[in-house]
């Protein structure tokens, strides 16, 4: 017979599955200091080429220029390895098996078969190793691009900086206001961080010759504004429970007017966005939204992706801040423009006049369809015919369309919106191309419009951004970043900071497992763990964020 299992042989049968996660978390913490190292020994081979190379072998090494931002990135690393440490451990330790507390204060989690332990650790190596590739990236360009292609982050850098400041001392205490950092990928994103007070926005390769695809910068910030604001009116899109069942929503820092819909209320973050964006770059960012929706094919410019506005509609978000400013140039824009996208909709599409909702079961609880319970609500303790109502709601939704100018909620999602950023003026520096020499002519309303017309928006602001490729303009432009970056963050200081083991100055000092367990909120059960985990990514905002449940 064999004998019964104790705890010390329970441990031992785990420990060879869970060491193995360990040993990957100390590959990739040894892969963040070498890059930390390279980046030192790179900038120490600059300024003492006699004295050693990237590989420090000792060796001359001429013809080489500085990182730009060299320190900011070394202060990063030294943020991701801290949170990540944080965050592998609280799992690692928490997944051990042993003691309720694992003998070192750490909470014994409770194992999920939604999320096996092996998934928990695959999903937390895996934050880490994304941003680690993101800003290695981010250095990469900024060593082995051409003039050309680090001239255009730095002035990518500088955009991204000046589409943040309308915000800063007011939406974003002045403490907490981030550095921007940009890099070149497929296309625009944002990368929202907890562990830094750090934006790091891509923008497409074309933007090196194409300025036009700089207008992505303004849109991705209004995402690091929507996560990061400091002065909230009340919450924005709440679901009313009395109408849903369910009274969480997505951001709980926002809420002005309820809204009913939840095609829109699962579109908030990227209208948020979108607004913000208009209000920073003005015309030339609603124009180049409606080009933007023309890539899309057939059932994408009528469909809904559950995130996203829908292609046919989108415009609409811009056009709507056009005609709200109390600038009237920007109301004759509005007026064009929204010509501008009925004729090109209908030019499209002969369904142009309507789209298709999806509806997200996962985000809120939905009513059944079925007679018996027309009026009541599935909650989580009601199993009776969820899979049945379920399906008979995605078939609904799915042979369902909404005419969108019947979408009123839209209408009121972006009132919402400017209410909560009525104080954010645009950005003086985004839009010099309505002021320069080359200042667009508004185009006529009357038909047929003339499209080349339009064009002219994207010529003046073409020529401000050339005009940022002089050696004087850089030079501003860098003496702009550095002052944003603030001392600390100089190579010599980072330097000193990551070989001292101090706590670099752009680091956010808060950890979050802590602030779970110290409000309550984390007894080691699976529904509370899991929040640390899954917060879409690293957009982890600890007990007082987006996946903090009742």
């Amino acid at each position: 017979m064999d004998a019964p299992a104790t705890e010390e042989t329970t441990m031992s049968a785990h420990a060879p599955e869970i060491l193995i996660w360990l040993e990957r978390w100390m590959s990739l913490k040894n892969r963040i200091t070498d890059l930390q190292q390279t980046l030192i020994n790179w900038e120490s081979c600059i300024s003492q080429p006699d004295v050693q190379d990237i590989r420090g072998k000792g060796r001359d090494c001429p013809n080489l220029s500085p990182v730009s931002r060299a320190g900011v990135f070394l202060q990063v690393l030294e943020c991701l390895s801290e949170f990540g440490e944080q965050q592998f451990q609280f799992f690692f330790e928490g997944f051990k098996d042993g003691s309720s507390e694992n003998g070192n204060g750490s909470v014994k989690l409770e194992h999920s078969d939604d999320f096996p332990t092996e998934h928990v650790m695959y999903v937390t190596l895996e934050q880490i190793a994304y941003d680690l590739a993101v800003i290695q990236r981010a250095i990469s360009q900024r060593i082995l691009g051409t003039k050309k292609e680090k001239d255009a982050l730095v002035i990518a850098d500088w955009l991204g900086l000046k589409a943040l400041e309308p915000v800063k001392g007011c939406l974003i205490k002045e403490d907490d206001f981030p550095i921007v950092v940009t890099y070149f990928q497929k296309e625009a994103s944002i990368r929202v961080i907890p562990y830094a007070k750090l934006a790091l926005v891509a923008v497409p390769f074309t933007a090196v010759d194409i300025p036009v695809d700089y207008l992505a910068i303004p849109h991705e910030v209004g995402h690091y504004v929507y996560w990061h604001l400091q002065q909230i009116q009340a919450p924005f899109l709440q679901m009313p429970k009395d109408k849903t069942g369910y009274d969480e929503f997505l951001h709980p820092a926002y809420a002005y007017r309820p809204v009913q819909s939840s095609v829109v209320y699962n579109w908030q973050e990227e209208i948020f966005a979108d607004v913000y964006g208009c209000l920073i770059a003005g015309p030339v960012i609603a124009l180049e939204f409606q080009d933007l929706q023309l890539q899309k094919d057939k059932e994408q410019f009528t469909g809904d992706d559950g995130e996203h506005p829908s292609p046919i509609i989108r415009p609409r978000v811009y056009t709507q801040v056009l005609h709200a400013s109390s600038n009237p140039e920007w109301n004759k824009w509005a007026k064009v423009l929204d010509a501008r996208w009925d004729e090109l909709r209908r030019n499209r599409s002969e369904y142009a006049e309507e789209f298709t909702p999806r509806f997200a079961p996962d985000k809120f609880f939905l009513k059944a369809f079925s007679t018996s319970q027309k009026d009541k609500p599935i909650g989580a303790g009601d199993k009776r015919d969820v899979k049945k109502n379920l399906n008979a709601l995605n078939s609904f939704s799915l042979a369902r369309t909404v005419r969108h100018s019947e979408l009123k909620e839209l209408t009121e999602a972006i009132k919402s919106v400017l209410e909560i950023l009525k104080g954010v003026k645009g950005s003086p520096d985004w839009l010099q191309y309505l002021t320069g020499m080359a200042s667009p002519a508004l185009p006529s309303i009357s038909a047929p419009l003339d499209h080349q017309k339009f064009k002219d928006i994207y010529t003046g602001f073409k020529q401000n951004v050339e005009g940022k490729h002089k050696p004087a303009e850089l030079t501003r432009l860098r003496s702009d970043l550095a002052a944003n970056d603030g001392p600390s963050t100089s190579t010599t200081s980072s330097a000193e900071l990551y070989q001292s083991g101090s706590e670099p100055s752009i680091c956010v000092t808060k950890n979050l497992q802590k602030e779970w367990h110290d409000k309550g909120k984390l007894k080691g059960s699976q529904p509370t763990w899991r929040h640390v985990l899954k917060a879409d990514g690293w957009t982890t905002r600890g007990p007082d964020g987006r996946f903090d449940p009742e």
